[in-house]
């Protein structure tokens, strides 16, 4: 925001300040450590401002960006990928605990490039909250140390069979799964391996969202296993609720 200069009366500061403080909102470069703050949700998004982070509230849109962001850092060390590119074009799935939260992100934005990003904090949070807004103030130079990331990279899996399997026994292995509901999901596997794994993330029958980092795909059975899901209701947790649900738009 810029600064008020003193234009002779206190009642002329105040007037300037109310004025800029009904208009807030402030974008980030994803790549650098700055940080994003969406106040105003009509107004448009000017890019280059940058705010104190110390005054940014849990904020769901710019903790997924900042999960986006580190996804790119991760990818781009990775892969020693052109550090200037932005890699992500969004989060797939994720799940979260008190003690560790994981999530998959699409590193599919380059033509060129076809990757799911699978990055883990090992790091303790008391809420789900205190997670939203620790990924609100992100700092990416500090992220790996400060919250004991690490990531793996897999190819995305392109195959219509996997998806025509997924599309027959979704509803059966998935609780609440409902096709017509917002879902999605995208096959990965590891370089070189046979292994196929689903990130899967859903609206489902019960007002819950549910997000599945690794459903696995075992060809010999022809059936998918799933050892984890991860649901979240609006009453257990509204900004982890709204976070999932930028996946599904």
């Amino acid at each position: 925001m810029k600064k008020i200069k003193t234009i002779g009366t206190l009642m002329c500061i105040l007037f300037t300040a109310c004025s800029c403080e009904t208009n807030k909102k402030i974008v980030i470069n994803f790549n650098n450590d700055e940080y994003v703050s969406h106040k105003d949700d009509e107004e448009e998004v000017k890019e280059g401002s940058t705010v104190d982070s110390s005054n940014i509230e849990g904020n769901s849109q710019l903790a997924y960006n900042s999960l986006c962001s580190l996804a790119n850092k991760q990818l781009i060390d990775s892969k020693n990928l052109n550090t200037s590119l932005n890699y992500i074009s969004g989060l797939s799935s994720i799940e979260y605990s008190s003690y560790k939260v994981t999530y998959c992100a699409l590193g599919n934005k380059q033509d060129e490039y076809n990757y799911i990003v699978k990055v883990t904090m090992n790091h303790r949070f008391d809420s789900t909250d205190a997670f939203i807004y620790q990924m609100t103030n992100l700092k990416l130079n500090e992220a790996v140390t400060k919250f004991a990331v690490i990531s793996e990279v897999f190819a995305i899996y392109t195959s219509e069979a996997i998806n025509d399997k997924f599309d027959d026994l979704a509803s059966t292995i998935l609780p609440h799964y409902d096709a017509s509901r917002v879902f999605t999901h995208t096959a990965y596997r590891a370089e070189g391996s046979s292994v196929v794994y689903l990130s899967v993330t859903y609206s489902g029958d019960d007002s819950q969202l549910h997000s599945i980092n690794g459903m696995m795909y075992d060809d010999t059975l022809m059936d998918f296993i799933v050892e984890g899901i991860y649901d979240i209701s609006p009453s257990t947790g509204k900004k982890m609720y709204d976070l999932i649900g930028l996946i599904l738009e």
